[in-house]
């Protein structure tokens, strides 16, 4: 039987069986109900779940004007025939709290985190039922199923927290009336707002904690240091008590001990992606049973150069069949070598990683790298470590590695046998790597190089950026080797290659570069990064705008050594 329904959202919460949607086809059906298109006809004037009347101001009609209810239709309406519904005018309260933009609500409730390849769908507003609860639906079907890599409503770098002060309003409406009492004698002005103000229960659909972002929000109640230490303490114990299970936590900075709050070991229970730096108690490291990413930052402080790594790596040895993401960046203080053993005990324990990032793993011998065998490898992305013994962990890889990016250049040829190392190197990358979309690639311009990388572009047909990185800039015959470069790039690149890196003395003539850009025409725009401060001379300069202008170069920029071999760095 068709149920006459409000979408009033306590309404919708409060419903066990949420409606199901489909948004991208516009359906709308009801739990274990087969998928049909329905239109809107006369109906009832009481909502079947909360009994409220449509004509209240909680509790409305949502498309056709006549009180509608949902009758199925078997064949599929035309566009024209779902008409806008004509929305009941109703006088705003005298005190509203703004609420948050559509698009900012979004953001907070439906920002996927940084290392899971999952894109949001895109959220349509359907005009015939009211925006929040289609919201409320987007992110009941397709977030909330998801990991905490998918997650993480603090990532948006476009929002400029420190001016969102309707965000320190709402979080703050959550305190207890004690609380904001407490903070109020302490000269913290809170905003008062009525529960009505309010058109979603903000905090429930949350998983996430930024401790930076959320500290940036709580700087808007007050500048005082004194005042805003209060103002985290009671907004973290809040955080612990509101939210239904914690996903993600970027503790980086965090100044009070939250494991000790009430509820906060229940929640650490479900974490499953925790970012923290040296300062972290070891309080916190136990008791990860679901942990996915951990990511650690050094932060000495001068005065305390004690082992910070025994605990938590002994921790994440006992992780090892269910982490999947490990992002290590050390800190290089003389004589402090504490992470070596710690990590050559760890890395082989590591079965089921997905992401490798270290800024330092020149402690992995040939000996230790046979070891590290990663069968679901997605990204290599370390430095100082030797083609060599990356070989060696590509081998091991079980073929669905997408990135690998080795530096600093520097080291890489430093390595001894070098020339021999990395013809193993790229050979192993098309012979395990078939999947791989991001590569940095160190070679010299000689016959059995440019051959080798030519059986890689045809085998690798997912590649998109690619890293070249000359390691001998004094070789003979270089003119010509540089021009069967570019040639072997028209000839046998991937349709899907868009970007180009040149690491260190590619300076092809003005010629030979034309000539290239000529023969890309038709292929994707194309864009370039280079070391080489030649190609800011001005007939570079006027030959590479005319074929941006004819679209065939898309950004084409000489940058410095460290942005070229950072993979993650972004042309604009």
């Amino acid at each position: 039987m068709n149920q006459s329904v409000c979408y009033d959202l306590n309404c919708i919460m409060n419903w066990q069986q949420l409606l199901e949607t489909d948004i991208d086809n516009e359906e709308i059906r009801e739990p274990g109900t087969a998928k049909k298109k329905v239109l809107w006809s006369k109906g009832n004037q009481f909502c079947d779940r909360c009994g409220k009347r449509f004509s209240t101001p909680q509790c409305k009609p949502t498309a056709q004007p006549q009180n509608p209810t949902p009758e199925i239709v078997p064949s599929q309406p035309q566009l024209e025939q779902l008409q806008e519904p004509t929305p009941e005018v109703i006088p705003a309260p005298a005190k509203k709290t703004p609420n948050l933009p559509i698009d900012e609500l979004v953001k907070w409730l439906a920002e996927p985190g940084d290392y899971n390849r999952y894109t949001p769908r895109k959220v349509v507003l359907h005009k015939q039922i009211l925006n929040g609860l289609l919201i409320c639906r987007e992110i009941m079907k397709e977030d909330i199923q998801f990991t905490s890599l998918k997650w993480n409503p603090w990532r948006y770098a476009s929002i400029n927290y420190s001016n969102k002060s309707y965000l320190f309003t709402i979080i703050s409406y959550y305190l207890s009336n004690n609380i904001k009492e407490f903070l109020m004698k302490k000269g913290i002005q809170l905003s008062t707002i009525s529960s009505q103000s309010l058109s979603f229960d903000y905090l429930s659909f949350c998983r996430s904690i930024n401790i930076n972002t959320l500290n940036i929000i709580i700087s808007i109640g007050s500048s005082l240091a004194f005042n805003q230490f209060l103002l985290q303490q009671e907004f973290y114990i809040l955080f612990m008590r509101k939210l239904p299970e914690l996903k993600c936590l970027d503790m980086r900075s965090i100044e009070h001990q939250i494991f000790y709050f009430p509820e906060a070991k229940t929640r650490f229970k479900t974490l499953c992606e925790l970012k923290c730096d040296t300062s972290i108690d070891s309080s916190y490291y136990y008791g990860f049973k679901n942990l996915k990413y951990f990511e650690w930052i050094d932060d000495f402080n001068d005065d305390d150069l004690s082992d910070p790594y025994k605990d938590i790596f002994l921790e994440l040895e006992k992780k090892g069949d269910i982490l999947n993401h490990l992002v290590l960046f050390f800190q290089w203080i003389e004589g402090l070598d504490y992470h070596y053993k710690s990590m050559q005990n760890l890395l082989p324990k590591l079965h089921k990683i997905k992401t490798l990032i270290i800024n330092d793993i020149s402690f992995v011998d040939e000996t230790l790298s046979k070891l590290l065998v990663y069968n679901d490898l997605e990204t290599l992305n370390v430095s100082y470590i030797t083609v060599y013994e990356a070989s060696i962990i590509i081998e091991n890889s079980g073929g669905l590695l997408k990135e690998v990016s080795l530096k600093p250049c520097r080291f890489l040829m430093c390595a001894s046998n070098f020339s021999e190392d990395s013809l193993i190197f790229t050979r192993k990358i098309y012979e395990n790597c078939p999947l791989i979309e991001s590569l940095s690639l160190a070679f010299s311009l000689s016959k059995d190089h440019l051959t080798e990388l030519e059986n890689l572009l045809k085998v690798c047909q997912n590649l998109k950026s690619l890293l070249l990185i000359r390691t001998n800039m004094y070789e003979k015959g270089s003119e010509e080797n540089l021009e069967n470069l570019l040639k072997l790039l028209i000839k046998s690149a991937p349709n899907n290659l868009r970007e180009l890196r040149f690491l260190i003395k590619f300076e092809f003539s003005l010629k030979v570069l034309e000539e290239f850009l000529k023969e890309w025409r038709g292929r994707p725009a194309l864009s370039i990064l280079t070391s080489d401060p030649i190609y800011e001379n001005e007939d570079y300069k006027n030959l590479i705008n005319n074929y941006k202008n004819e679209g065939i170069i898309k950004t084409f920029k000489v940058e410095s050594i460290r942005n070229i071999e950072n993979m993650n760095f972004k042309i604009q």
